[in-house]
């Protein structure tokens, strides 16, 4: 089956990933695992073009890379500094990947989930992979992504 272009955008930052950043490769096969997450949820997508998305716990920033892909600026937060009881790998990965991949819509913003620094209402769709269960006060972290 053919690949649409948005499709094909997404596969080319999957594959430069596979072939030249196996280093920043947070464990066996996950570009991979989260190329196809990321392709399910674009699926289940009603809209496929977003205005503004914001990103909660960009790690590494391959998500972001993708998120670049169907929006017009995308804000991606995590902590600045890696913070191993978190996870978080700190901006510098995100920010060497996205000067890698040439991406200039993405936005990386040091910040937590618990606090986001932005007015209500202010994106068109949040988005957060596999980061809810590192966050100390999910709850707070929750009312802060349904403002």
């Amino acid at each position: 089956m053919a690949k649409t272009p948005l499709e094909e955008e997404i596969f080319q930052i999957y594959n430069y990933c596979q072939v030249n950043c196996s280093i920043n490769e947070r464990w066996p096969s996950y570009y991979r695992r989260r190329y196809l997450e990321f392709l399910s949820y674009l699926d289940l997508l009603s809209q496929k073009r977003f205005d503004t998305v914001l990103e909660l716990g960009c790690g590494i920033g391959y998500q972001s890379a993708f998120l670049s892909k169907i929006s017009t600026k995308v804000v991606a937060t995590d902590l600045e500094e890696e913070d191993l009881a978190t996870h978080a790998p700190g901006m510098k990965k995100a920010k060497d990947l996205h000067d890698q991949l040439n991406i200039s819509n993405v936005e990386l913003l040091p910040c937590s989930a618990e606090e986001l620094p932005f007015a209500d209402h202010s994106f068109d769709m949040v988005y957060s992979s596999h980061v809810l269960e590192h966050i100390p006060d999910r709850s707070k972290a929750l009312r802060e992504i349904y403002r």
